[in-house]
């Protein structure tokens, strides 16, 4: 994509003549194909050639253009970006119409460009490397000091460009000619970036072979400095988190065909070491993109422009724009949907209920369920708009509600025993993820208008569900009023009473004790906690409840249990009404 030339110099993809020229080669290709298309009647040539002039037309009309600065290596990056997704979205939209032999010609232009991303993110390490070893050749002279700092912010470009494509690949589901480079991009790259288990550089120069990639280095012998590879595994980690919408449409698909791609929980693996905007936008992103169409995404998105990180902000911009133009397809909703559901019955309380699993993750977790609950109850959005599961709510079996409360009891008494620091911040997100749970719209046959929120209707209601829910209420009451010296959870228990029309009265040690052997027996008539090991390949199945795993596997199977549950009960995406 941008090769480089020799050990002193590398194509900085500026403005320079030969950039131009790239650009001009790729515009007469595009009307070459569109000519030659509707000559010889073949559609294929003729939409990707006006897919390529629609993106090249692009580079002079587009709003998004003007937050780069002109004959920067950033604007050359976004055009590539704008040209390969342009092609990559034709396709899609076409494939339909296509024949096998264009979607083998599909394939090997994914493959093409899978291999070509890889080369140049081995190759712009080995650019940086090599400066890092002159500079100490030259003591730090300015020269050197300036081609460090000249391959540093082609290095953050890069790996954005690369993290988008990547991205861009997998959202769109093409067909790959060589599945193993799928599965060595996807599962070994993109994963273990994410998840800090690999270093780019070395997994690529391990496989450059076997995928016959060309990965020359610059010096024969040089040692290799930690600090250059670290800061491209975390400028291409960082690319990546920023592309959590993109890749959650794959993880979804693979997920229904029964793949173990495990995006979703790399992400937040990333999400939990990165802090301020970086996390809210991914939470945002995520909870959105599991939660509501892209048109409503569009709509509730508030990207905050930061003047430092212009080529980011523009991918992020063409993104969504293409996002929103793009069909949302009935079996897309139902694949994210899918995700979600078994993400909050299995995935996310397994992580929570874990000792093994940092507090910064908890409280990525607890802060991302909070607000997948607060999105789909809003009635600010229209019903139209949301994912629903077949039950038509956020989740297709009530008994979610009991292992996320279960899970959230878990981090409460582990943060009570543990010895080590304590970080207030998971006893603030423990409370506000119990209050939008509580919130959640549910439907009551037993009230005028059939609809109220969960908390509500577990108070009118006897079975083991509702009085678990009801029992948690009243436990998680007496846990504030003791800790609410220790952390601002004031405001926090007052709004919990005022918007669920609930008081809680004053408590003593004794009956939160009663409160505990009550919870505790509840637990055990619904099977919650008990854990089992199993040998799956699946790394998404770890540490689940053998009672969640069973339901799992029973709703691929078509199978529908009733437990103890009240039929009455049924998730929506109504907000609760005070």
């Amino acid at each position: 994509v941008i090769p480089c030339q020799n050990e002193n110099y590398f194509d900085t993809a500026c403005g320079l003549h030969t950039s131009k020229n790239i650009w001009s080669f790729c515009q007469n290709c595009a009307f070459l194909m569109t000519e030659l298309g509707t000559t010889h009647n073949a559609s294929q040539i003729t939409f990707i050639g006006n897919a390529i002039l629609h993106a090249c037309d692009e580079f002079v009309s587009s709003d998004k253009m003007e937050l780069l600065r002109p004959m920067s290596v950033e604007r050359e990056c976004f055009k590539r970006v704008m040209v390969i997704e342009s092609i990559l979205s034709a396709i899609e939209v076409n494939r339909d119409l296509e024949g096998d032999t264009m979607m083998q010609q599909v394939a090997t232009i994914t493959d093409s460009i899978t291999t070509k991303i890889l080369e140049n993110l081995f190759s712009v390490t080995e650019a940086s490397l090599y400066h890092e070893a002159q500079s100490k050749i030259s003591q730090g002279s300015r020269k050197s000091q300036f081609m460090i700092a000249k391959t540093c912010a082609f290095q953050k470009a890069y790996s954005e460009l690369s993290g988008s494509l990547l991205a861009i690949l997998l959202r769109k589901n093409l067909p790959w000619k060589n599945k193993q480079l799928l599965i060595f991009a996807r599962d070994r790259i993109i994963v273990g970036s994410l998840t800090r288990s690999l270093d780019i550089r070395s997994a690529i120069e391990v496989e450059a072979r076997r995928f016959d990639l060309y990965t020359r280095k610059f010096l024969s012998t040089y040692t290799i400095s930690s600090r250059v590879v670290e800061r491209m595994n975390d400028d291409f980690r960082i690319a990546l988190l920023r592309r959590s919408s993109e890749l959650l449409v794959h993880d979804a698909a693979s997920f229904s065909c029964q793949e173990n791609t495990a995006l979703l929980y790399s992400l937040v693996t990333a999400a939990s070491q990165v802090n301020g905007h970086e996390l809210n936008l991914f939470i945002s992103t995520t909870s959105g993109r599991l939660t509501i169409s892209p048109k409503e995404m569009l709509k509730e998105a508030s990207v905050q422009v930061d003047s430092s990180e212009k080529l980011i902000n523009a991918i992020d911009f063409h993104l969504m724009f293409q996002e929103e133009n793009n069909r949302f397809h009935a079996v897309e909703k139902n694949q994210l949907a899918s995700l979600r559901d078994w993400a909050l019955m299995n995935l996310f309380p397994a992580k929570l209920k874990s000792p093994g699993v940092e507090t910064r993750m908890k409280i990525v977790i607890l802060n991302l369920i909070s607000r997948l609950f607060e999105v789909f109850s809003s009635v600010f959005i229209d019903e139209s708009e949301k994912i629903h599961t077949t039950s038509g709510g956020i989740t297709s079996d009530p008994r979610t509600y009991a292992e996320i409360i279960y899970a959230i009891k878990a981090c409460l008494q582990r943060y009570f025993t543990e010895k080590s620091e304590k970080d207030d911040r998971l006893i603030e997100s423990v409370f506000s993820c119990s209050l939008d749970l509580f919130k959640l719209p549910v439907i009551d046959t037993s009230v005028p208008n059939n609809i109220t929120c969960l908390l509500q209707w577990a108070n009118r209601t006897s079975s083991s569900l509702a009085r678990y829910i009801v029992k948690f209420w009243k436990w998680l009451g007496v846990c504030g009023k003791l800790l609410q010296d220790l952390t601002p959870l004031k405001d926090l228990s007052q709004a919990m009473e005022k918007d669920l029309d609930i008081v809680n009265s004053s408590l003593d040690m004794h009956e939160f004790k009663s409160f505990s052997v009550s919870l505790a027996t509840i637990e055990y008539g619904l099977s919650l906690g008990k854990e089992i090991h199993t040998h799956s390949t699946n790394r998404y199945t770890k540490n689940l409840s053998r009672e969640g795993l069973r339901r799992s596997m029973a709703n691929h199977q078509g199978f529908h249990f009733a437990d103890d549950l009240d039929s009455r009960v049924v998730p929506l995406s109504f907000s609760c009404k005070e």
